[in-house]
C-alpha cells in the first residue's frame, strides 16, 4: 500500500495477508492426539502469525520497502466430533448436509460441534484465544448431518469473501487456505472453486 508521511514523501507500507482454514478432526488429526478444537485453531493461527517475507526486516528498516506480513487465521470452518474420534469412519449418508424438507426427528450422523473464526454476523458461543486476537466462535452443536449444513453455508460465505479479493476489494486479505481433513467435492466445493 503506497501512502505518504509527514514529510510529503511517498512510502510503502506492509501488506497483511490472511489465511482461510477449513477442516475437521478427521482421521489423521484426531489420531494424532489433537481432538482439542480450539487448540488446534490457536495453533495454526500463532504458526502462521510467525509467517514474514524474507525481507520484511529490512523493509521494516527501509520504510521506501513493501513487506508482507500474516495476520494469520482471517476466517476458519471447524468440525469436531464430541467424542474425540476421527470422522473416517462415518458412513457418507451420516455426514451428508441436511437438505430442506429433510426429517428433522430423524438422527443422522453422531454428535458434532462446528467451531467458526471471522464470521462475526452468524452468533453462537464466543471464545476468545490468544489474548483476544483470535476470536474463535462455537456455532453450532448437534447430528453431523446437521452440523454440515452449516457448514455448507458458511462455506459459500468464505467463498464470496474469496471472490471480493480476487475483485481487489482492499477490504478483504485472504491469501490462501489450509485444508485439514477436509471435504473439498460437497462441503467446501465453494471455497475450493472461488480459491
Amino acid at each position: 500500500m503506497l501512502t505518504r508521511n509527514g514529510d510529503g514523501k511517498d512510502v510503502t507500507t506492509a501488506s497483511h495477508h490472511s489465511v482461510a482454514f477449513v477442516g475437521s478432526s478427521g482421521g489423521g488429526t484426531a489420531t494424532l492426539g489433537h481432538t482439542d478444537p480450539i487448540d488446534v485453531l490457536a495453533t495454526v493461527h500463532r504458526e502462521l502469525l510467525r509467517i514474514r517475507d524474507a525481507n520484511c526486516e529490512e523493509a521494516s528498516e527501509n520504510k521506501n520497502e513493501r513487506s508482507k506480513r500474516s495476520l494469520g487465521l482471517g476466517n476458519a470452518i471447524f468440525v469436531s466430533l464430541h467424542d474425540g474420534s476421527g470422522l473416517d469412519s462415518v458412513k457418507k449418508a451420516d455426514w451428508m448436509p441436511r437438505k430442506e424438507g429433510d426429517d428433522v426427528n430423524v438422527e443422522r450422523g453422531p454428535m458434532a460441534t462446528l467451531y467458526a473464526v471471522g464470521f462475526h454476523d452468524i452468533g453462537g458461543e464466543g471464545n476468545e484465544n490468544e489474548g483476544g486476537v483470535l476470536h474463535i466462535t462455537k456455532v453450532a452443536r448437534g447430528q453431523l448431518s446437521e452440523i454440515n449444513r452449516r457448514v455448507k453455508y458458511l462455506d459459500e460465505k468464505l467463498a464470496d469473501r474469496i471472490e471480493h479479493r480476487r475483485n481487489n476489494d482492499n477490504n478483504n486479505n485472504i491469501s490462501a487456505i489450509i485444508s485439514m481433513s477436509s471435504e473439498p467435492t460437497v462441503l467446501h466445493a465453494s471455497s475450493f472453486s472461488a480459491a
